[in-house]
């Protein structure tokens, strides 16, 4: 009974290792960015405004990254907002294009 428990175990294996490796396919798969417009269409930003952006966006994300400590608010509704705001904050942020500089 031994070598038919071995041979079911690692065959058992062999399919746990295919299964692993087809998720890790459709997991490491990234959708295509999609524009809204083609680049023909879209607004030119002045780098420094971008940069002045970026820069404020981060500021304000870190505070409100403080501020959405526990404890650091009791209002709960506030605190919820903080969270919500925080997250959107983090949206822009990662939405923006990089610098030069960076």
């Amino acid at each position: 009974m031994g070598g038919m428990e071995s041979i079911l175990e690692q065959h058992a294996a062999n399919i746990a290792d295919e299964i692993e490796s087809k998720m890790d396919d459709i997991l490491d798969e990234v959708p295509d960015q999609v524009a809204l417009l083609p680049d023909e269409d879209l607004e030119k930003i002045d780098p420094q405004v971008l940069r002045m952006t970026r820069l404020t966006t981060e500021m304000v994300h870190e505070l409100m990254w403080d501020l959405g400590r526990p404890g650091a608010v009791a209002d709960m509704t506030l605190m919820t907002r903080i969270e919500d705001a925080t997250e959107m904050l983090g949206d822009v942020l990662s939405s923006l294009p990089e610098s030069e500089e960076e």
